[in-house]
């Protein structure tokens, strides 16, 4: 099982700014009011997490808000038609599954970060095209 969180510094820093001029009485109140929404929208996204699964025909992803599963998709491998492993920013990883149906899987910041080569591991066992960008062979090294 692996796991991920949402970008929590990102957010955080985020939600500063809405919390912060909420208090500035020369905005309307139509203002105040969707400053916040989106302080509030920020703070749910705050607590959102994902999970990902391999077993040996399966990949299950699925996005968790408070424990409670709001999103879960389980995939055959015949359902998925590739996987493109990438680099993002400086010294990420980043693997696109994409899917016959329904969403792709975008795999970033998941730990432990042995689920790269365990990706690797089951699209080979179960031949699904894969594809390294130049770029993402440097970071393998």
């Amino acid at each position: 099982m692996y796991y991920a969180r949402a970008q929590r510094r990102l957010l955080g820093s985020l939600l500063f700014v809405p919390l912060v001029s909420i208090r500035v009485e020369d905005f309307s109140k139509w203002v105040q009011f969707v400053q916040i929404i989106v302080a509030i929208s920020i703070f749910i996204a705050l607590l959102v997490e994902f999970k990902v699964e391999i077993d040996k025909d399966f990949l299950t992803y699925q996005i968790l808000w408070f424990q409670l599963e709001i999103y879960k998709k389980r995939v055959h491998y015949h359902e998925i038609k590739s996987m493109k492993f990438k680099r993002i920013g400086w010294a990420k990883k980043c693997v696109i599954i994409k899917n016959e149906k329904g969403f792709n899987f975008r795999i970033v910041n998941f730990y432990p970060s042995t689920i790269y080569l365990d990706l690797s591991n089951f699209a080979k066992e179960n031949g699904i095209p894969v594809s390294k960008s130049k770029d993402y062979i440097i970071l393998e090294k």
